[in-house]
């Protein structure tokens, strides 16, 4: 089980920026309800994906998630034979350096 850190802030206090979807929910003495991810624009809410304006306004919202950073087996390959290049040569600093050297320019070039 992972725990969120991610605040939740109030919308009468603070807003995000305009047509930046983050999840919003409104939380009151009715409980928990109407979770969504939506954009604040021009004084309304909308859905993402289609526009639409929603006929309620959250009281609560926050920034997504970031995504999860995924690593390729190209990326573990080259990190891979770079590191033993190095550590062969008896280079442990340095292959560990030239390890996330090549994984890094392994993203870049995709």
């Amino acid at each position: 089980m992972t725990t969120d850190n991610r605040p939740w802030r109030l919308t009468h206090i603070e807003l995000p920026d305009p047509k930046v979807p983050v999840e919003t929910r409104i939380w009151d003495q009715h409980g928990l309800r109407n979770e969504a991810v939506l954009f604040f624009e021009r004084g309304h809410w909308f859905i993402p994906k289609t526009g639409t304006y929603v006929y309620y306004k959250p009281t609560h919202w926050r920034p997504l998630p970031e995504p999860a950073v995924t690593v390729t087996d190209a990326e573990v390959d080259r990190a891979a034979y770079v590191f033993w290049d190095a550590m062969l040569r008896l280079q442990p600093r340095e292959a560990m350096r030239a390890a996330l050297e090549a994984a890094a320019r392994v993203r870049l070039t995709q």
